[in-house]
């Protein structure tokens, strides 16, 4: 009798925690999302459908009831692996490398709060690109650079074959500074002819930037052949700065220390800090590069208050009007875009076309012995630069080859547009999601565009459609009309 009251009640409770469509809202949903992750490839009954499946970050993050930082300040969970290899200059060292950016660190980098994007440059206080106490405060020079530097002169044109600045990211970043790093990445893409793509499989080979957590902000400048590093520590994540060290990567130097510099900006010497004069010299380019006109607000201009004895008294004057702001860290202005541009001869802006996927033909076989090695313990996904290329066949990149998705979020990502704003890695992670297969068919509107959620018609009839944008757009469009 007991046993059967036993039964009766864990069948009562059961019926009583099946959810009910009309309960359930977007942003509630969202708030479920980081626990139904695991559920997401399971073939569930009716009531475990009206739960949605896994969420990105960018949803999680524009629901009202989640801040920010209970998302994104947790390390993020990352493999990584140890290699030694040759510095530029510096003989054998260990390095990490941890995974490349995903489309969820960009989302992550959408959502940023402004505290994230720039740090203004304020009497009495110190410009992160200063932290690092190099050349300037933030370049690292080579031997070669210091012996140009007593002659007047700075290294010109160190510019990356293919506009491209290939890097390696070490392990041990937030998930919040991965998105400040991702963010940097999608501005100088967005704004420039110059991306920034990962490097092969194995240990790391060419000419590379190793972004790590260094001493302060700091970076070489342009390529300078073999790994050189990138640094980033506290003080330095905000998109602004990164993007400061990217533009000295790519190969910028500090604005004002161009040779043309007192026409627009005086210095104060009798303020400047001992021993710090020379960071405020200018410097002839060799060879010269095409250049825009001066910019006293660049994205690569020292502050009026830099190297100063007391951090109150300005340095540097603007020769127009003595309390005119000079530099900033907030983002690239037009004439550092255009600047950038000049350096990789396309004035433009127009990006080089995205080569199209290898192995198409016959001919298509791997190039190297170890392929299906790397194949199998997931090199295809984390770099596809090289394995699409030397690797074909073991990453299913042949005509006829199987086409997956690699990643359980791919339909939801390639929903949101993913596909083409993050193709470094959609296009490798989701081919078939963004409809890249091999003699793939698109497919029709009416099954890429459909509501993915049975409580969908509900929510658009109680106004959520706009209420909650960016999660109906992805899995309501049909019952929102987004289909186009």
């Amino acid at each position: 009798m007991a046993t059967r009251w036993l039964w009766r009640s864990l069948a009562a409770v059961c019926v009583l925690s099946v959810p009910v469509a009309a309960e359930v809202s977007p942003a509630e949903t969202s708030v479920q999302g980081g626990s139904l992750a695991s559920n997401a490839e399971r073939t569930t009954s009716s009531a475990e459908r009206l739960l949605v499946p896994p969420l990105t970050p960018a949803h999680l993050l524009r629901s009202p009831q989640l801040r920010f930082s209970e998302v994104a300040e947790s390390a993020v969970g990352q493999e990584s692996e140890t290699f030694v290899g040759g510095g530029s200059g510096s003989g054998s060292e260990r390095f990490d490398v941890g995974p490349a950016l995903t489309p969820r660190d960009f989302s992550v980098g959408e959502e940023l709060q402004l505290s994230a994007m720039s740090v203004p440059l304020l009497a009495g206080a110190t410009d992160p690109v200063e932290l690092a106490g190099e050349f300037e405060g933030d370049i690292v020079l080579t031997e070669e650079d210091r012996q140009a530097v007593t002659n007047g002169a700075v290294p010109g044109q160190r510019t990356w074959p293919g506009n491209a600045i290939r890097y390696v990211i070490a392990s041990g970043f937030s998930q919040t500074e991965r998105g400040v790093i991702a963010a940097a990445f999608r501005e100088l893409e967005r704004r420039t002819c110059v991306g920034v793509h990962p490097v092969p499989p194995g240990t790391p080979t060419g000419d590379f930037v190793h972004i790590v957590r260094g001493r302060g902000c700091s970076s070489a400048v342009g390529r300078l052949g073999g790994n050189q590093t990138l640094s980033l520590s506290e003080g330095c994540f905000t998109r602004g700065v990164v993007l400061h060290q990217l533009l000295h990567a790519a190969g910028l130097w500090h604005e004002q220390s161009r040779p043309d510099r007192y026409q627009y900006v005086n210095v104060l010497g009798e303020n400047v800090a001992a021993g710090r004069l020379l960071d405020l010299l200018t410097y002839a380019r060799v060879p010269s590069p095409p250049t825009p006109s001066y910019q006293r607000r660049s994205l690569m201009h020292l502050s009026r208050w830099a190297f100063s004895a007391d951090r109150t008294r300005p340095t540097l004057e603007s020769t127009a009007d003595p309390t005119e702001p000079l530099g900033q860290r907030d983002g690239l202005t037009v004439g550092d875009a255009v600047a950038v541009n000049l350096l990789y001869g396309c004035a433009d802006g127009t990006a080089p076309p995205l080569p199209a996927p290898p192995g198409a033909d016959a001919d298509c076989e791997d190039q190297n012995e170890h392929c299906d090695y790397w194949a199998r313990i997931g090199e295809c996904a984390r770099n596809p630069g090289y394995m699409n290329e030397f690797c074909a066949r073991a990453c299913n990149q042949c005509a006829g080859s199987s086409c997956e998705d690699l990643d359980r979020h791919c339909r939801m990502w390639a929903a949101l547009d993913r596909c083409e704003r993050e193709l470094s890695y959609m296009h490798v992670y989701c081919r078939r999601a963004c409809e890249l297969c091999q003699r793939q068919q698109p497919r029709p509107a009416d099954e890429r565009c459909r509501d993915r959620v049975d409580s969908c018609p509900f929510w658009a009839r109680r106004g959520h459609c706009h209420q909650f944008d960016h999660y109906m757009r992805a899995h309501c469009g049909r019952s929102c009309g987004f289909c186009r």
